[in-house]
């Protein structure tokens, strides 16, 4: 199976929900790529196109293209790791997920993905108001990684 991440950052979000998980892919024998973009190759070969919180307005427009294409060959799966309608808006974040046109991209991008995956139950009890093809994927970390001792704190692990 050929799978294309659409990565909205490469901060944790991007690491934990699209880079880990299509690394682990990779290693059982799947093609995998991620990225910010998607170039032609990725739409004319991926079966799986991983749309990670897409909602600003050029990649809103891409994905709603993607999903209006007759006889498409990819499934679309929308990815969202937070309650992005619930961020207090005194926090930066806040701020943008609480613009209206936000919302309605955040929604309209959900309602046309074969697919929604999310990283926790009560997140999937919200996203279900809008798409009833919801699957809870948790966050998670290679378990090597408890092992790590960095920084003064010998004793302590942080993660």
């Amino acid at each position: 199976m050929k799978i294309f991440g659409w990565m909205a950052d490469h901060s944790g979000c991007g690491w934990y929900r699209i880079m880990l998980p299509l690394g682990n892919l990779r290693e059982r024998g799947h093609e995998t790529r991620w990225g910010f973009r998607m170039e032609q190759e990725d739409l004319e070969t991926a079966d799986v196109i991983v749309g990670q919180r897409t909602f600003m307005p050029a990649p809103t427009l891409r994905w709603q293209e993607l999903a209006a294409k007759k006889g498409r060959r990819y499934k679309l799966v929308y990815e969202v790791d937070d309650d992005l309608w619930s961020v207090d808006s005194r926090n930066a974040a806040g701020q943008v997920f609480s613009q209206p046109i936000a919302r309605q991209h955040l929604i309209r991008n959900l309602q046309v993905a074969d697919l929604v995956t999310v990283s926790t139950e009560p997140l999937a009890q919200v996203v279900r108001r809008w798409h009833n093809e919801v699957v809870v994927l948790p966050n998670s970390i290679p378990s090597d990684m408890l092992s790590w001792r960095t920084g003064r704190h010998e004793d302590r692990f942080t993660v």
